[in-house]
């Protein structure tokens, strides 16, 4: 089976993928030395219904270094498949594809992504698709169209592999908060079956973690407060923490409770972050940001060459 050519889950990918992926971003700016005219000629449709910094700004950098050109719109509304033409989605993807060679679409609405995926007949990638955080009350889709965002998975995938050398080396993980982010990691995570997860989300569904849970093999473990997490004896044994739109404000304070080892990501904007904490050297974040250039123009070497 070939490199997937629409990327609207981390499950699009086998294992093998991410493993080259990982071995190609690796090379940080060489590989853009050594690639640098792979999209000589060739156009990516950037299309962000949806705020987005490292993204939106990471993807454009990627194709740009590689050699491409981009076209973009961000906002609906500009387009006639706004409120007021209601141009079908439909044809949108068709047309895209005949104006450029690969398109990227973030938007809040799972079914938007899904209809423009379906019609492209050229690369696509989802740079985000659904709402970006869940709720009990506003989780009303089928649970097939879980909210994700793949490339970020890919992000968060790739720092580990890099801080662990090995994801086999990383055995357990806390992830507090919720969202799409949130939803693509764990089933990234889920290649690893070894690594035990810890969840902390107060506010996610309970329809879309158990969905979650049947879809990983991992051994996780749910918590419904702080208090409630903060008795797990084995605290210290776990190794990175994954924040994202949390609640918990994460301090010297909470951290002491932890390993002074402790890995800390976030796939930003930081929003429970202390800003104390970026002088740690357990703070990766940032590096975590820096990495989505990478990993993303492994992706563009993957889908237009073929290494």
């Amino acid at each position: 089976m070939s490199f997937p050519r629409k990327i609207t889950s981390i499950l699009n990918f086998k294992k093998s993928d991410l493993i080259k992926l990982f071995e190609l971003a690796q090379q940080g700016k060489s590989l853009f030395e050594n690639n640098q005219n792979l999209l000589k000629n060739k156009i990516l449709g950037s299309f962000f219904f949806e705020a987005s910094t490292r993204t939106r700004i990471s993807f454009s950098s990627a194709f740009l270094r590689l050699g491409g050109s981009i076209i973009n719109t961000s906002d609906i509304e500009q387009t006639r498949s706004g409120s007021v033409y209601h141009e079908s989605l439909e044809d949108l993807g068709r047309l895209i594809g005949g104006y450029c060679e690969c398109v990227i679409l973030r938007t809040p609405n799972v079914e938007h992504m899904k209809l423009v995926a379906d019609a492209v007949t050229i690369p696509f990638i989802s740079a985000g698709h659904g709402l970006t955080t869940l709720s009990t009350e506003g989780f009303n889709l089928p649970q097939k169209d879980l909210p994700e965002n793949p490339t970020q998975a890919l992000t968060d995938l790739f720092t580990l592999y890099q801080l662990f050398g090995d994801l086999n080396r990383l055995s357990e993980i806390l992830i507090i908060g919720n969202g799409r982010a949130i939803n693509s990691l764990r089933l990234g995570l889920s290649y690893w079956p070894s690594i035990k997860i810890h969840v902390l989300s107060l506010n996610d569904s309970p329809s879309n973690q158990e969905y979650l849970t049947r879809l990983t093999p991992n051994r996780e473990f749910h918590y419904q407060s702080i208090q409630e997490l903060l008795n797990y004896p084995g605290l210290e044994k776990i190794q990175s923490l994954y924040t994202v739109y949390s609640k918990q404000i994460i301090d010297q304070s909470f951290l002491s409770y932890f390993s002074n080892d402790i890995v800390l990501l976030d796939p930003m904007p930081r929003l429970a972050i202390s800003r104390e904490i970026d002088t740690l050297h357990n703070a990766k974040y940032f590096e975590q940001a820096y990495n989505s250039l990478y990993v993303r123009g492994a992706l563009f070497v993957k889908l237009f060459s073929g290494a």
